[in-house]
């Protein structure tokens, strides 16, 4: 069989670099195949997908070949010799792509309708009552609910899922014969992720596509792909079929991305059970609870918090309701709580509620036994020197006109810490340090760091006032396996050198499970189980608990 994509001694150079982001690479992508592409932060996995497109910066030096089979013309193209005006005619209509942000790919100011018409009315000759009705065909096989109000929504209206949902729609609705999904999955959870590999599993059997999926993530390649390639500083390390290549790897660096993996399997061989909270593997610290006497009372007590908010924030086809209903917990000192639940439970509006940014609520927030509001109204900066919060994109949080070492010192400066400038710059680089980035550093800007860096900026930032807790929001989730793994350790020792308390929210249970004393299950905004890590992930009560897990193996 002939490939219907070949791609030979590939080189990438961006502008401004001497080193190729690609570099010599080849592979091949048969019909009705999918081909995972795997590797790190940088190993050129997306500048390859741009590479076949022609995506790439202006003044990018590109080498080699990208042989596209058209079956038009009974040969191949190499759509790397193309001009723009050639490029289009494949680009979109005969290859595909579908991006990692659908909330950054979707334009925030047309409705999702008229984006997918846009794409038939480029590349099809239909009629305008044609197309729309071939959207409405397409918005129910992507199974979204109401595919007529669907089409009038903007996409800030729509959850994640659904606006990946819609770049699906879009991607496919001149039926290409390759698909390229840039990781798109990764902000999206457990069982959405889920739903979203079988849908695509339907359409390629469905239109017979080609699919090359690339991801960080291990565990959904394992899931979707026929064969992988694995990529490194722009080379292909090893190729293999799945599952020989997960079975049997052969070049120590495939070895080191499986053994960075925090899978269900590895915590059942290394967690043994213990008693309290303490449910992780031996290198965690222990921590109080309030099974011990000597601690009278937690760091933070929630009573029948309830949140509402605006019903333009919601999904579409819903009206007003409750975000948050009923919630009680408890938080002790030294403690992580894990925060579970698939996209829309409320885990993010706890976390912002409870630093505040989120004001109008029902029930009682207790920190120390001081309701939050009253502290935070008399005195914002004491509040905020008790509880910090690290969010899920640090490059969208750091503000890139500033050097890491002032982002750093600001929080410093703005709370009148330390009496002099001297004195707010070593402690800085103490904190860089603590957070395993080279003191001098310090003049550089967050767009010279990798993500893993940035999020070590942003901890670094959290950590400047010396808070008590720490709600650790989605904080890995765009990370790769092995970087979000330092982030994890980096995390864990941190909680022992200054004696935190973490909220730690995720979507990712096996992250839940690694990092997490107890462990709270949100769905629609109720509390549905909760117990220690270990017990609650071998022994799950509820059926929603369940259904995760599953989803999650």
């Amino acid at each position: 069989m002939e490939p219907l994509l070949e791609v030979k001694d590939l080189r990438v150079i961006f502008p401004g670099s001497s080193v190729p982001a690609v570099d010599n690479l080849h592979f091949e992508l048969f019909p009705k195949e999918t081909l995972g592409i795997v590797g790190e932060s940088g190993s050129g996995k997306s500048a390859t997908a741009h590479a076949i497109l022609r995506l790439l910066p202006k003044g990018t030096s590109i080498s080699g070949a990208v042989y596209f089979r058209d079956y038009t013309l009974k040969r191949s193209i190499d759509l790397t010799s193309l001009s723009e005006k050639e490029i289009n005619q494949y680009r979109g209509k005969k290859i595909s792509i579908i991006f990692q942000d659908p909330m950054a790919s979707l334009n925030p100011s047309i409705r999702c309708g008229n984006q997918v018409d846009e794409m038939l009315e480029l590349h099809t000759p239909l009629s305008s009552a044609e197309r729309k009705k071939r959207i409405l065909k397409l918005f129910e096989e992507m199974q979204l609910p109401h595919p007529e109000k669907i089409y009038k929504r903007y996409p800030h209206e729509l959850s994640g899922g659904q606006r990946q949902r819609i770049m699906m729609a879009i991607a496919l609705a001149s039926n290409p014969h390759i698909l390229i999904a840039d990781e798109p999955t990764t902000a999206l959870d457990v069982t959405t992720q889920q739903e979203i590999l079988t849908l695509l599993k339907q359409l390629q059997q469905k239109y017979a596509l080609s699919i090359l999926f690339i991801s960080h993530d291990l565990r959904l390649i394992e899931r979707i792909a026929d064969r992988v390639v694995v990529m490194q500083n722009g080379k292909m390390v090893e190729t293999a079929d799945n599952p020989d290549i997960f079975l049997s790897p052969k070049e120590m660096y495939t070895q080191h991305l499986l053994s960075c993996r925090i899978t269900q399997h590895t915590l059942k061989k290394n967690t043994p059970e213990k008693s309290s909270f303490d449910s992780s593997p031996p290198t965690k610290p222990k921590i109080s609870t309030n099974n011990n006497p000597t601690q009278a009372s937690p760091i933070i007590e929630i009573r029948n918090l309830e949140v509402k908010l605006p019903s333009t924030r919601f999904v579409a086809g819903k009206k007003d309701k409750k975000i948050l209903k009923q919630i009680s917990l408890q938080l002790w000192e030294g403690e992580t709580l894990g925060i579970v639940g698939e996209s829309g439970s409320g885990k993010t509006t706890l976390g912002r509620t409870l630093m505040q940014l989120i004001r109008s609520y029902d029930g009682e927030i207790l920190f120390e036994g001081i309701p939050a509001n009253k502290l935070f109204s008399l005195d914002r900066k004491k509040f905020y020197r008790k509880i910090q919060i690290i969010f899920q994109d640090p490059y969208s949080t750091l503000n890139p006109r500033i050097t890491i070492g002032e982002l750093i010192r600001e929080p410093l400066t703005v709370h009148r810490l330390y009496k002099t400038k001297k004195e707010q710059i070593d402690r800085v680089k103490e904190l860089l340090e603590s957070v395993q980035i080279d003191k001098n550093w310090y003049d550089r800007y967050p767009h010279q760091l990798s993500g893993g860096q940035r999020q070590r900026i942003a901890i670094a930032r959290a950590l400047a006032l010396e808070p008590k807790i720490i709600i650790c929001d989605e904080c890995v989730s765009a990370l790769d396996a092995t970087i979000a793994a330092q982030i994890l350790s980096l995390l864990n020792e941190l909680k022992l050198k200054f004696n935190l308390s973490y909220i730690f929210i995720s979507h990712d249970l096996s992250i839940v499970r690694f990092m997490s004393d107890r462990v709270i299950v949100l769905k629609d905004g109720l509390i549905v189980e909760e117990n220690n890590a270990y017990t609650l992930f071998e022994n799950p009560q509820h059926a929603y608990t369940q259904q995760l897990i599953r989803a999650s193996l």
